[in-house]
């Protein structure tokens, strides 16, 4: 929402003078420039998500309902852990987390190094 407010109404207003809708405006300015703000929310969520424990734990009751974090805990039992198993899982765990996270490297150190330069 930050990276939204930044924008400059005076921009929003002369393309509306030129005859932009306010939809070309929200398609062609608006995201475009907020793009590298709303890609770092979306890694940040996802993360979030992706490894999120507590209620995926009360929600999933059969095995083929787990999600990956609560499949990682089921290597633990009592008295034994199963450790090759357990580092196997949480290596796939993470190969959908760093994928997301290097497709959308670029956007966020923009969004990172943005406020760095003075304008």
């Amino acid at each position: 929402m930050q990276s939204y407010k930044d924008i400059p109404e005076e921009r929003n207003h002369s393309t509306q003078i030129d005859g932009c809708s306010r939809m070309k405006i929200l398609l062609y300015i608006d995201i475009p420039l907020a793009w590298p703000g709303l890609a770092a929310g979306w890694i940040f969520i996802f993360l979030t998500c992706w490894f999120e424990f507590q209620i995926a734990g009360i929600l999933t009751r059969t095995t083929a309902s787990k999600t990956f974090p609560v499949g990682l805990f089921d290597y633990a039992n009592e008295f034994t852990t199963d450790w090759s198993g357990m580092a196997a899982m949480s290596l796939i765990m993470l190969i959908p987390a760093i994928a997301f996270v290097l497709l959308t490297q670029r956007n966020l150190v923009m969004e990172l190094t943005l406020g760095s330069v003075k304008g």
